[in-house]
């Protein structure tokens, strides 16, 4: 896709943006940030930081490679295959500890209620919500997986399949629940370049600073 001069452009680009992220952070507020009034990044680094102090003494790592570890991490990845709102709400009461705290980059909520709440919502957008687990790391007391995420919607990418990468950061108690979801992914890559306009604007800036040709070519 060829652009015309930027100088004519960039006042619709600015638009665009700031209304599609509005949207965005609304949807977020919506589903239960209690923050987002304040902002986002500032108030989801520090609920992230309080999370990880008020659950140091209740982590639990099993022993690598043990039956327990095994087993967790396979209730984990199965919550997190093909996702329906009637899957995350019978599963994710046994996958999530009552006080679990969930960051994705987007919103910092805690609770099993709003977890569940925000999965179902998110299952509840895709035809397909699905995610594999790639490999996994340990350190002290989390538990870091790779994985990909597919979904299929509508609202992205013109109904074709998007996939993503991440790695999520997850802290578990004693009896093998999450009590930390901290995901680290880039959500423009991941979501913004496949909504409508705003994809288009992201690949517009990934040109002029020089990104990957190929996530660009063709448009």
């Amino acid at each position: 896709m060829e652009y015309r001069k930027t100088t004519n452009l960039a006042p619709q680009f600015c638009v665009r943006t700031l209304l599609l992220l509005g949207v965005t952070l609304l949807a977020a507020c919506d589903n239960g940030n209690p923050m987002g009034e304040q902002g986002i990044l500032r108030p989801l680094n520090a609920s992230y930081e309080d999370a990880l102090a008020q659950t140091e003494t209740a982590a639990y790592m099993f022993p690598a490679d043990s039956v327990s570890e095994l087993q967790v991490l396979e209730r984990l990845q199965g919550f997190f295959s093909d996702m329906t709102v009637e899957s995350v709400r019978a599963n994710a009461p046994f996958v999530y500890a009552p006080d679990a705290y969930l960051n994705d980059n987007v919103v910092g909520i805690s609770g099993v209620d709003r977890i569940t709440d925000y999965f179902a919502h998110a299952a509840l957008q895709a035809d397909v919500l699905d995610i594999v687990f790639l490999d996994v790391a340990r350190s002290k007391t989390d538990y870091y997986i790779r994985w990909q995420m597919r979904v299929d919607a509508k609202a992205l990418s013109d109904g074709e399949p998007v996939l993503t990468y991440g790695t999520t950061q997850f802290r578990f108690d004693r009896e093998g629940r999450v009590i930390i979801h901290r995901d680290f992914w880039d959500a423009a890559t991941g979501l913004y370049e496949h909504l409508p306009y705003l994809g288009r604007v992201m690949k517009y800036v990934h040109r002029k600073l020089g990104g990957d040709a190929a996530l660009i070519s063709g448009n």
